[in-house]
């Protein structure tokens, strides 16, 4: 049983032979027909560029161009130029301006072949800056925050640096709108601020009133029939350089008690009155005639 099913094997093999031996001729010439057929069509189709026949007419500035294209048998690379240009790189352009763009592919023998150019216009990019709001005691110095609240849709990479910016020293300039003007730069320190368009949220400084403590101080006297008073004091929390003034003091003539109260004006190192920057506590002492 065995031998029998190995005699039909044997004889289908033969079979075979015999056949591509009658036929091999034309097999030969079938197999190189289709080898030639194949080279041609290499030949005739590598290099050939297709796309999806779409380019976003604009992109905004730091963004990618999201056209893309294929070729046959080959990969693809891309050429840009200025729209009115035939200087063609493969270089990307970065700044705002007028583009255009083709796909490049080369055939199997390094033939350079272009597909069609698309036009596109790279446009500024729309960033929003949020300048911060903060407020300080007052300590007689200028103030400033250019430290921005948020930045919306700043390209990766990029910073600010404020170059123009709004300043507080006083209480009376009160609500200070806090417009910050910044430059921007790309990694390279190159500015590139001529590449947004920018929105501004401002936000406010201003300065709060500092809070000083005038003791007034004590005094006793024996009944003498003459006026005493007494137009000494401590200071607490006055900023470095600046003196207090009494400007009015409570005087006592005859036997009994008053508290001595005063009050007082703050001249900064320049003599100037700037009392409006505190607000001025008073804890009295007194002042006895016996």
């Amino acid at each position: 049983m065995l031998y029998e099913k190995y005699q039909r094997s044997m004889k289908r093999i033969s079979t075979i032979i015999k056949g591509i031996k009658r036929f091999r001729y034309g097999i030969i010439a079938g197999i190189t027909a289709v080898i030639i057929l194949v080279g041609v069509g290499m030949f005739i189709f590598s290099g050939q560029i297709s796309d999806s026949g779409y380019c976003p007419s604009t992109v905004a500035y730091g963004d990618e161009l999201s056209y893309t294209a294929s070729a046959s048998f080959s990969s693809v690379t891309y050429e840009y130029a200025k729209k009115d240009s035939s200087n063609w790189s493969t270089e990307k352009p970065v700044a705002t301006g007028q583009y255009k763009v083709r796909a490049i592919a080369y055939s199997i023998i390094g033939e350079k072949r272009c597909g069609k150019a698309y036009d596109f216009e790279i446009v500024p990019r729309q960033i929003t800056i949020t300048t911060a709001s903060k407020s300080w005691t007052y300590d007689g110095k200028v103030h400033s925050e250019t430290a921005p609240e948020s930045v919306d849709n700043l390209t990766d990479g990029q910073v600010l640096v404020a170059s123009k910016f709004a300043t507080v020293k006083t209480v009376s300039e009160g609500d200070v709108e806090n417009i910050v003007e910044y430059r921007i730069f790309n990694a390279d320190q190159v500015d590139v601020t001529d590449y947004y368009e920018i929105n501004h949220i401002y936000g406010t400084i201003s300065v709060d009133a500092r809070e000083i403590i005038v003791e007034t101080a004590s005094g006793k006297w024996d009944y003498d029939g003459m006026e005493h008073y007494n137009t000494n004091n401590r200071v607490f929390a006055l900023v470095s350089g600046h003196e207090v003034v009494v400007t009015t003091y409570t005087k006592i003539t005859q036997k009994g008690k008053v508290n001595n109260e005063q009050t007082i004006l703050v001249k900064d190192a320049s003599g100037v009155d700037c009392s409006e920057n505190y607000d001025i506590k008073y804890k009295y002492g007194t002042l006895t005639i016996k």
